[in-house]
């Protein structure tokens, strides 16, 4: 939700930019306008403060509420509301690199913290190590290591996985070990395991395989991260009840 905003509030700037007139009366702007206070930054205005501090949320909704009450207005200038987002921009352009920073550009905070969330409630311990070390390297730029630990954490996910679904103990071993006993307990599709395996798994084994000579850059590192969450994400919303 937070990453979310802070697009929504580029978009959003930008459009006021774009409108070829000095003076909006135009009703469907206003709506516009309104809107972006209302439903873009009010819903997450009280997660803000305790993500990012009080200051930085009164700074905030001071001027995006004062931009709220300039639709009161019969004419809004458009000077004037330029001026008023241009006071929160540095700020968001700050939060956005510090997002980027610390939770990655490939998933929304929101949406990793849910994640997170489920795989330590279903006590996916050994999956959660391998992507923090992995997250842990992305953020060293040891782009190797990440997608070499991002590999792990999926192979430890389809473990664990099997584990809790066999209710019996599991050693480690590629994630091709571990599909089929799970393909066989839940029911996984065809189409899924060839997913799941040659897509993601194919991906992540040549990108962070230490016997291959690819050599990963950022974006591999990125995209092998993103990878983990959503293939978790897909598993435990769909067959959590085997667990």
């Amino acid at each position: 939700m937070i990453n979310k905003f802070v697009s929504d509030f580029f978009k959003f700037y930008e459009n006021i930019k774009k409108q070829q007139v000095s003076y909006i009366t135009e009703e469907k702007i206003k709506e516009e306008i309104a809107d972006f206070y209302k439903t873009s930054w009010l819903p997450v205005s009280q997660d803000f403060k305790e993500k990012f501090g009080e200051s930085t949320y009164n700074l905030i909704e001071n001027n995006l509420f004062d931009l709220y009450r300039t639709t009161k207005a019969n004419v809004l200038v458009k000077k004037r509301l330029l001026a008023i987002l241009k006071n929160i921009e540095p700020l968001i352009d700050t939060i956005q690199i510090e997002i980027i920073r610390k939770y990655g550009v490939v998933i929304e905070y929101d949406k990793k913290k849910q994640i997170i969330e489920d795989l330590s409630k279903y006590n996916f311990s050994g999956t959660l190590k391998y992507l923090k070390n992995s997250e842990r390297d992305f953020n060293g730029g040891d782009w190797k290591d990440s997608c070499f630990n991002a590999r792990l954490s999926l192979e430890e996910f389809m473990r664990e996985l099997r584990e809790k679904i066999t209710k019996k103990s599991v050693p480690k071993g590629t994630l091709s070990n571990h599909i089929n006993p799970i393909k066989e307990k839940i029911g996984l599709k065809d189409g899924e395991i060839k997913l799941i395996e040659q897509g993601f798994y194919g991906f992540l084994s040549e990108k962070g395989g230490h016997a291959t000579k690819d050599i990963p850059d950022r974006e591999d590192s990125t995209i092998s991260i993103y990878l983990v969450y959503i293939i978790c994400d897909y598993i435990l919303k769909k067959y959590s009840k085997y667990i």
